[in-house]
């Protein structure tokens, strides 16, 4: 932490664990800070440890842990009011998947309410996809205040000689 009007002076770190073998704290590389847009000083953090930590400002330990995610957290985001990121009317989170699925969660059950491939609403060109399987979803996003979601899909993919190493050539490419 440091002061924006004279950065590099007076900063002090906030260890997410005590030690790195500690049995408790947030462990790995945070990957995202967000804060609470109240002002209550509360932030949350992402590691690709597979966590969220919500921290409080002027205390030096983790007041919630949500471990084992079962995946890498790279963007952490709070609502107006202090929840995590939904849609504008406070219905439902969102979220993508590897295998190209949308899911809508209930923000009052948190149950899945409904799912949507992106390819029965995406006309994508078979050459594009690898083995006619789905493309990852890598983000979704509400509009701030219209009935709209942005998907973004794509992975990374390289050309396979026969031998069964990439291409060198072509994996420069698509770098």
């Amino acid at each position: 932490c440091f002061d924006v009007i004279s950065p590099g002076k007076d900063c002090y770190a906030i260890p997410t664990s005590a030690t790195r073998k500690s049995a408790y704290g947030q462990k790995g590389l945070i990957s995202t800070i967000a804060f609470n847009p109240d002002y209550s000083g509360a932030y949350a953090a992402g590691s690709f440890a597979e966590s969220v930590g919500i921290y409080v400002e002027n205390t030096s330990e983790c007041a919630l842990l949500l471990n084992n995610l079962g995946f890498g957290v790279t963007h952490v985001r709070w609502s107006p009011c202090g929840k995590f990121d939904i849609d504008p009317w406070g219905k439902y989170l969102c979220t993508g998947t590897q295998d190209g699925k949308v899911l809508f969660f209930d923000t009052n059950t948190f149950e899945l309410s409904r799912t949507i491939e992106t390819n029965d609403i995406l006309n994508i060109d078979n050459k594009i996809k690898k083995n006619n399987q789905s493309m990852c979803v890598n983000s979704v996003s509400f509009h701030p205040f219209s009935a709209l979601l942005g998907v973004a899909i794509g992975e990374r993919s390289f050309a396979m000689n026969a031998d069964g190493n990439t291409d060198s050539e072509s994996e420069a490419e698509v770098m």
